[in-house]
This record gives C-alpha cells, sequence and structure tokens, in this order.
C-alpha cells in the first residue's frame, strides 16, 4: 500500500506578502488618520502596522479577513501612540473660535473628539470602515451585545453633542 504524501502549500513569498498588505494598507491608514488625526502620527502608525504585518505574515495571511487582522494590528499602535502622546489630543480643551465654525466638517470633529475613546472607536469601525457588530466585538475584545450597547450610546451622545445649539 502506498502512502500519499500530502504536500504543504509553498511558504508565501515576500511579493505574495507585500501584495496583500498593500490591498489592505489604505484602509490601515484611513483608520489611523480617524483615530490620531494628525497625518504624520497616523502615517507613522500605518508604517509600523506594514512593519508587524512584514514581521510575521502567516497569522495576516492565514486570517479569514486580512483587512479586519491588519485594522487590529493597527489598534494596538494607535493606542501605543496615544499613549506616548498621554492623549492630550482628544482631552484638550475646544477653543471659541472652533465652536464657532460653521464648517460641517469641523462641527462633526468637534462633536466626536467629545465622546470617550472607546465611543470614537465604535463609531469609526462601524461608519467608516463598515464592519459588522460581531467583527467589532472580535478587535475590541468585548461581546457582540456591548458592541451594540456602546454603539447605542455613541450615537445617542454623538447627537446630542453635534446637535446642541452653538
Amino acid at each position: 500500500m502506498q502512502r500519499t504524501q500530502t504536500q504543504n502549500p509553498a511558504p508565501a513569498t515576500a511579493a505574495t506578502v507585500e501584495t496583500e498588505i498593500r490591498r489592505v494598507l489604505d484602509e490601515v491608514h484611513r483608520y489611523a488618520q480617524f483615530r490620531l488625526g494628525q497625518a504624520e502620527d497616523a502615517e507613522d502608525a500605518t508604517m509600523e502596522t506594514w512593519e508587524a504585518l512584514r514581521a510575521r505574515p502567516a497569522p495576516f495571511l492565514a486570517s479569514d479577513d486580512q483587512r479586519r487582522y491588519a485594522i487590529g494590528v493597527c489598534r494596538r499602535k494607535v493606542a501605543d501612540v496615544l499613549r506616548k502622546r498621554r492623549w492630550s489630543i482628544f482631552r484638550r480643551e475646544l477653543s471659541e473660535d472652533l465652536r464657532q465654525e460653521h464648517d460641517s466638517r469641523i462641527s462633526v470633529a468637534a462633536a466626536l473628539r467629545q465622546l470617550s475613546d472607546d465611543q470614537r472607536e465604535v463609531l469609526a469601525l462601524k461608519y467608516f470602515h463598515e464592519f459588522s457588530a460581531q467583527e467589532i466585538a472580535e478587535l475590541m475584545g468585548r461581546t457582540p451585545a456591548a458592541v451594540n450597547s456602546l454603539l447605542q450610546r455613541a450615537r445617542d451622545a454623538f447627537a446630542r453633542i453635534y446637535e446642541e445649539p452653538k
């Protein structure tokens, strides 16, 4: 009786890894930009994510959703940047000039800045990156029910803040 050998798939080539990382890198950068607010910090977090994915490509390539995996890695890099900054960008007081600005983009950003970090993050993952509650739960280490509750609280808080008379 002959034994059949199962062939292991060839290890991913460097070119394959680079191609797969580049496929999700724009969305990773958008996530970092939204969370950090400053282009330089977002670029740093994106590059650190890229380096981390290149250093350990196997889990990334084996992931059923590489986009979600990459944003999960970036989420930790963003947390590192925020710790280094001592959370100052999201804790600073809004200037009176900013409160009087009528540009809707600035008004939305100002409203988002007043939310908690978790509320901002869950809104970004849901509405900018179109993750489901289950996917967000996996990324944030929560249950889907907790994510749905957090989403509802975040939407309510955003609506209250955004609709306040200026």
